[in-house]
């Protein structure tokens, strides 16, 4: 029936062939898909719950050059996740995701297919190769005795299940830094004993800055580091391990990390867990899919289910000239394979220039050195044969003069006689 609306509707039915999949609805314009029902509910439909759904949009750079998404205020870094996009760098002529920020795993409650997601074999495919489960052994860096900290939902371990499909699926993971960032800092008089990746300290809040002295010095520890964010505080374990933090009776703004959740006892049992994001990358545009468990943990992992990088263009073995818009697209993608070209010959010149100028004066060092070093090993034969020539004949005379002088007493002696 929905097939037979497509039309009117812009929406285009697809069966996953899974019944935990159910059927998927596809806007190919991205127009928004608004899903209501008057008797049946969405379980009789194997559609997903009644909701207006928003489609997803690409960013590409035309010149194929890298490109920055960031905030300009503090504390917004929500909304932008909230807009569909992705703090971070990203490359040029490449197809690049970043899953969605996960839920924070409570106080003595594990990861599961239910809480913040746990990646099966069942649960993630990617240009029609099935991932498997991520392992607990893939990740060496996450603090485990934590209920609510489990290695084997890590991004870490969720990156590493992806990495061994690579060469399968032409698209490689990458676990994101664990960040959390607060809005504000109320400085206190107290000190507060706090908890983070199996490391219990004390701070003194009087200052910001004691408090991010006070992470720093077990940071060796922990694999978290402290920085000031703004106003506020923020955390970050830049292989993206996971982060267990809780604090004694206290609020986190007294650390400068308001807005942030945080456990209330601090120990392992009172620690609430952070999950990392995973980013996805590939050299040309992949789908991501949901496996035969359906759509509900694949979610709570942060995926979602589409085509990547199918707005890029820029491959030329991506264009297609049979159309008019195919054509244009061509030519943007062949302007901007030679802009790539030409800045990467401008690359390469400079550092040939720049390493003739080094080997050229490396050179001209050398010369000098091994002149001086001849200088003052080597004689100079010619110099000192003159010198000798000279001295020689110095002597002679003196020794003539000499003779002379001695000759003359004899004279007079002579005369007497």
């Amino acid at each position: 029936m929905l097939s037979t609306l497509s039309a009117a509707t812009g929406v285009k039915a697809v069966n996953t062939d899974s019944d935990n999949g159910g059927v998927a609805l596809v806007a190919e314009d991205g127009r928004n898909i608004a899903v209501s029902f008057s008797t049946l509910s969405a379980g009789n439909t194997g559609v997903a719950a009644a909701a207006t759904y928003v489609g997803g949009f690409h960013l590409y750079s035309v010149d194929g050059s890298e490109f920055t998404i960031d905030t300009k205020e503090n504390g917004l870094t929500s909304l932008v996740q909230d807009a569909g996009l992705r703090v971070g760098t990203y490359g040029g002529g490449s197809a690049e995701t970043v899953t969605k920020v996960r839920a924070t795993a409570a106080a003595g409650v594990a990861a599961s297919n239910s809480t913040t997601g746990v990646l099966a074999g069942d649960t993630l495919v990617i240009n029609g190769i099935a991932i498997g489960a991520s392992i607990e052994t893939d990740d060496t860096a996450s603090y485990t005795r934590a209920t609510s900290s489990v290695r084997a939902a890590s991004a870490i371990a969720i990156a590493a299940a992806i990495n061994k499909q690579s060469d399968r699926t032409g698209v490689k993971a990458l676990a994101q830094a664990n960040i959390l960032r607060g809005t504000g800092f109320t400085a206190t008089s107290t000190n507060v004993s706090v908890f983070i990746n199996g490391q219990t300290f004390v701070v003194q809040t009087a200052d910001i800055e004691n408090v991010i002295d006070a992470f720093n010095e077990v940071q060796g520890s922990t694999g978290v580091v402290a920085s000031r964010y703004g106003d506020g505080l923020e955390l970050k374990a830049v292989d993206g391990r996971n982060i267990a933090i809780a604090l004694d009776g206290a609020t986190a703004n007294i650390l400068g990390l308001a807005g942030v959740a945080v456990g209330a006892t601090a120990a392992a049992a009172g620690a609430v867990t952070y999950y990392s994001t995973v980013a996805l990358q590939s050299d040309e545009a992949f789908t991501v899919e949901s496996g035969y468990e359906g759509v509900t943990n694949f979610e709570l992992l942060g995926f979602r289910r589409g085509t990547y990088g199918g707005a890029l263009g820029d491959k030329i073995s991506q264009v297609d000239i049979s159309t008019q818009d195919g054509a244009n697209d061509a030519l943007r993608a062949i302007d901007a394979a030679i802009n790539q070209v030409s800045a990467a010959q401008a690359n390469s010149g400079a550092l040939n220039n720049r390493l003739d100028v080094i080997i050229n004066n490396l050179s001209e060092g050398l010369q000098n050195m091994s002149a001086s070093r001849s200088r003052i090993l080597d004689t100079d034969y010619a110099n000192e044969t003159t010198e000798l020539a000279k001295q020689q004949i110095i002597q002679q005379a003196a020794t003539a003069m000499l003779a002379q002088a001695n000759q003359q007493p004899q004279g007079v002696l002579a005369l007497l006689r």
